[in-house]
């Protein structure tokens, strides 16, 4: 008899049986091995000693605030240019059968573990967590959630992706990955390795250090009096001749200053000029009633000569 505790679950190697195919660790379809379905809480009395060995383990628990990485055993290789396995439908991992019928791939996982309880097959997957991040290279402050303080933000730096092209420096903004925290959509959407124009805001975010770096730099803080023009290094191009202020997501300096306030300013990317406004010197008010400066402007207001600040008109 085999009994199986509420926080347990059992792992199962069958003793007879045919042989596993050449490079396959985990038994399908009843081969001799290790089992890919476990054994939930419970009491069982087919498991006979000849025949089957059960080895009982307790329930991984990942705890507030963290998060877990999984690593596979077993599957098929990763395609080269990634580095991470593609996340694939098999219940967070606790159903070891899906992930191998689903096309689940070995090595380092783009999914993670959140808080929670798991009985996760160990014989396919090594979960590691803070309480063993030792024994693989790792810290356990690389388990925390990853927190964005409300003074600053967060600048992302993607490890798996297409490369970025050449004639960019960052990857563009990529819908519907909410922040980095599904990995897999922001693949499946195209997106690149290396330095990312979206940026992360003041909260708790659940993010795979596999995938993403994160810095925090402080919000860019516009003082009382003055305004910030933005010269962007992203966005669209304006398929115009000449020299054209732009608005806002497109490459250059920006039509419209950042106000008095602060901004989260991905300064990676994006350059901000900080001045005070111009002396208008001419009978009318120019455009400064819309909110707009004009280029002429902003260059006498911050001496913005090829994207560099060089002086404050006065």
């Amino acid at each position: 008899m085999i009994n199986i505790g509420p926080n347990e679950f059992g792992i199962v190697r069958k003793k007879i049986g045919s042989k596993l195919p050449p490079g396959q660790h985990i038994a399908l379809h009843g081969e001799a091995g290790y089992q890919a379905d476990i054994l939930p809480p419970g009491i069982y009395f087919q498991y006979i000693y000849l025949q089957y060995e059960v080895r009982i383990e307790k329930a991984i628990e990942v705890h507030l605030g963290e998060i877990a990485l999984v690593v596979a055993k077993d599957g098929e290789p990763i395609p080269s240019g990634r580095i991470l396995g593609r996340a694939v439908d098999c219940n967070d991992f606790q159903d070891a059968r899906a992930f191998l019928e689903n096309g689940g791939e070995r090595g380092r996982q783009l999914s993670i573990l959140k808080e929670g309880i798991y009985r996760i097959n160990t014989e396919l997957f090594t979960v590691i967590t803070s309480a063993n991040a030792s024994q693989h290279n790792m810290k356990p402050e690389d388990f925390r959630l990853c927190e964005i303080d409300s003074d600053k933000i967060g600048i992302v730096t993607t490890k798996d992706g297409q490369p970025i092209p050449g004639d960019e420096i960052a990857c563009p903004y990529i819908q519907g990955h909410n922040k980095f925290q599904d990995p897999q959509q922001f693949l499946d959407c195209g997106g690149y390795k290396g330095l990312q124009e979206e940026i992360l805001t003041a909260g708790l975010w659940s993010l795979n250090p596999w995938f993403v770096e994160v810095e925090q730099v402080p919000l860019t803080k516009i003082p009382t009096g003055t305004v910030g023009v933005v010269i962007s290094s992203v966005g669209k191009t304006l398929q115009q001749p000449g020299n054209h202020l732009v608005e806002r997501g497109y490459k250059g300096i920006w039509k419209t200053p950042l106000p008095t306030r602060t901004h989260p300013i991905n300064t990676e990317v994006m350059k901000v000029v900080i001045g005070r406004p111009p002396r208008w010197t001419t009978s009318r008010p120019l455009s400064r009633a819309s909110g707009h400066v004009t280029r002429l402007e902003t260059a006498r207001a911050f001496g913005v000569v090829g994207g560099v600040a060089a002086r404050e008109d006065r």
